[in-house]
């Protein structure tokens, strides 16, 4: 929790720093909690939890937190707000990946780590001598998809005990996709390649 915590104040700050300057601003709309479209310049960073918007390059910036929106679209990108997390208490900008006849699956972004171990000096020991010790340490190495997939209002994760099963059954319109999850030709670290080849079969078939 530190770590992420960490990150966000990193974030924030990088980002309140770049949003200062017009060339992290792009042509955007977002629509707020009654449906309202609001179009202009926006910046947003995927790990930060407001966006900056103006309404044309002379107006004043505002800050617009994630609980205000419920959609934004950048460019081609579309972006909906989704409760996700613990008691579902958290909300991110999710990217819509796929549309399945029985559901749909988007993911959002967040903090990835990685640890390091190395020998630390603890002590003294019995003898009176300084022992070296493997200790570990976690440190931030970038971003990370998590996917999740929609039934009704409610979103669930999709995580390594339940993607076979999961997918099985929204893929279930192209069967060679499905023997592929099933035979672990595409497990599931290759996620992203599932999407990208049902999409594609999708296309085929169209």
């Amino acid at each position: 929790m530190r770590y992420t915590i960490i990150l966000i104040l990193l974030c924030s700050i990088s980002f309140n720093a770049q949003s200062q300057a017009d060339k992290y601003f792009k042509p955007a709309s977002y629509y707020d909690l009654h449906g309202t479209k609001r179009s202009g310049l926006i910046a947003h960073h995927p790990l930060v939890k407001y966006i900056t918007f103006k309404s044309n390059a002379a107006s004043k910036k505002q800050k617009i937190k994630i609980d205000s929106v419920s959609s934004l679209l950048i460019n081609e990108d579309s972006l909906v707000v989704l409760n996700y997390g613990r008691e579902k208490l958290e909300k991110h900008y999710c990217s819509l990946i796929a549309v399945t006849p029985v559901r749909k699956f988007f993911c959002y972004y967040t903090v990835s780590y990685s640890t390091s171990s190395m020998m630390g000096h603890i002590g003294p020991s019995p003898s009176n001598n300084y022992t070296n010790t493997p200790t570990s340490t976690s440190f931030i190495s970038g971003q990370m998809a998590i996917y999740i997939y929609q039934d009704g209002d409610t979103t669930y994760p999709l995580r390594r005990g339940n993607y076979k099963e999961i997918l099985t059954e929204a893929f279930a319109d192209f069967p060679e996709l499905v023997k592929k999850i099933q035979d672990k030709e595409i497990k599931y670290n290759d996620i992203d390649v599932m999407f990208k080849q049902y999409n594609a079969y999708k296309k085929q078939k169209s």
